[in-house]
């Protein structure tokens, strides 16, 4: 045999011993090394996540439990927990997820869940707008996210107990 048959090209596919080989061949080499990058990569966005959820909670345990102002609302948005199955309501305030306002916030895709604690619950409707009007005020006991103005985003605001949709 020829060496060239045995010659290391850095791709399994080109190698006739692929299906057999134990050799740590660069091909072999580089995966490995993918592999270790791609579960490093993982570990280290998990770790973000949670950094930034411990943040949002400290946050929102500074924010006041009541409100002195009223709510004003133009749709509503269903969210779920993956952990718990638990599904309930949260109405937006007017300046969140509203395609004509020029100072248009998101809210966030996923929250923590109000009924289990765990922080997997997202949004599995999309956007609702009210039934035959443009805006109400909050209903008693809703929950919602609120338009605060030193926030990017819609912060959510739960009711005390939360109510199950």
């Amino acid at each position: 045999m020829s060496e060239e048959a045995w010659k290391d090209s850095g791709n399994c596919k080109d190698c006739r011993r692929a299906k057999y080989c134990r050799k740590p061949c660069t091909a072999n080499k580089r995966k490995a090394k993918e592999k270790a990058e791609q579960a490093a990569r993982a570990a280290l966005a998990k770790t973000r996540r949670e950094d930034m959820m411990l943040a949002i909670m400290e946050s929102m345990r500074k924010e006041p439990v009541h409100f002195e102002r009223k709510i004003i609302i133009h749709g509503a948005m269903i969210y779920g927990c993956q952990d718990c199955g638990a599904r309930w309501v949260m109405y937006l305030e007017k300046g969140l997820e509203e395609k004509n306002c020029p100072d248009r916030k998101p809210v966030p895709f996923g929250i923590r869940c109000p009924f289990c604690g765990g922080f997997h619950g997202y949004d599995i409707s999309g956007y609702i707008p009210l039934p035959d009007m443009d805006y109400a005020e909050l209903p008693d006991g809703e929950s919602c996210f609120v338009n605060l103005p030193d926030r990017d985003c819609g912060t959510p605001r739960y009711a005390d107990p939360p109510r199950k949709f």
